[in-house]
C-alpha cells in the first residue's frame, strides 16, 4: 500500500471515530516527546482514550522506564494520579526514588495489587471506567482479545489512558490496543547515557518503525526528555536495514 493511499485512510478512519465516537475524538493526545515518534503515529501522539501495550524481556528495566515516563506526563496533563495495578508477584514494588528520578512523584501514584490476573484486569477496569485517573496501568497480565477489547471500551468510556505491560511470550498476540510497543534496553559504556530501543510493533491505522533513543534521569525537564541516538538522529533502524 503507498504511503498516500495508508494517509488517506487514516483520514478516513479518523473521520468516520468523530462521526461514531464524539467524545473520543476530543479527548486531548498525549506526545511522546520526540517528534519522529509523533509524526509516526496517526493522531500525532498516543490518544488518551485508548489501551496502548508495552513489552519488555525479562529483567530488563526498559520497557517499565518507558512506561514511567508516559505516565509523568499523563499525571502533568490531565493533573490527577495514576492508578498501577500490579499481581501477586514476588517482584518487589516499584523502587519510589527511581520513580522520583524519573519524574514521577510518589503522591501521584495509587498501587493496587492484586492475587489473581482477573482481579488485576477487574481493577483496571473499574479504575478506567471511573474517570478518576490520568492513566491506569498495569503489569503481570495477559489478557485475551475479549479482556482488552473489555479495556479499551472502559478507557473510552472514563475517557483515561490504559497502559498495559505484557509478558514477553506473548509478542504476537491478537488485542484491542490501538498501539503495541516493544522496548529493550542497548548496551552502552559505563560513562553514557541508558539507551533504548523503542519498536512501533502494531499502531491501528498506521505503520511500524523503529529507533534507538537515550534516556537520562535527572533533577529537570530537559534532562528526562528522549533524545535520538547520535547514530541514528536523522533516520530509523528499519530505514537502515533497508540499505
Amino acid at each position: 500500500m503507498s504511503s498516500l493511499r495508508a494517509r488517506q485512510l487514516v483520514v478516513l478512519r479518523d473521520r468516520m471515530r468523530r462521526l461514531e465516537k464524539p467524545r473520543a475524538a476530543e479527548l486531548p493526545v498525549l506526545s511522546l516527546g520526540l517528534t519522529v515518534l509523533d509524526n509516526v503515529l496517526p493522531w500525532g501522539g498516543l490518544p488518551t482514550g485508548a489501551l496502548h501495550e508495552i513489552l519488555g524481556r525479562p529483567g530488563d528495566a526498559a520497557a517499565c522506564g518507558f512506561a514511567v515516563r508516559l505516565l509523568r506526563d499523563l499525571v502533568r496533563l490531565r493533573q490527577r494520579p495514576v492508578l498501577w495495578c500490579r499481581g501477586d508477584e514476588e517482584s518487589g514494588a516499584p523502587y519510589a526514588p527511581g520513580l522520583m528520578q524519573n519524574g514521577l512523584a510518589c503522591d501521584s501514584v495509587i498501587f493496587a495489587r492484586a492475587r489473581k490476573p482477573a482481579e488485576l484486569l477487574w481493577a483496571m477496569e473499574e479504575g478506567l471506567r471511573s474517570g478518576a485517573f490520568a492513566a491506569v496501568y498495569g503489569e503481570d497480565a495477559a489478557p485475551d482479545l475479549t479482556a482488552t477489547r473489555r479495556l479499551q471500551l472502559a478507557a473510552e468510556a472514563g475517557a483515561t489512558m490504559a497502559l498495559l505491560s505484557l509478558p514477553y511470550r506473548v509478542a504476537g498476540g491478537v488485542s484491542a490496543a490501538l498501539t503495541r510497543w516493544h522496548v529493550t534496553s542497548v548496551p552502552v559504556e559505563a560513562e553514557e547515557a541508558a539507551r533504548w530501543q523503542i519498536e512501533l510493533a502494531r499502531c491501528r491505522g498506521g505503520e511500524g518503525g523503529a529507533w534507538q533513543v537515550t534516556c537520562s534521569p535527572g533533577g529537570n525537564d530537559e534532562a528526562l526528555r528522549l533524545r535520538l541516538a547520535a547514530v541514528l538522529a536523522d533516520r530509523s533502524l528499519a530505514s537502515d536495514a533497508a540499505e
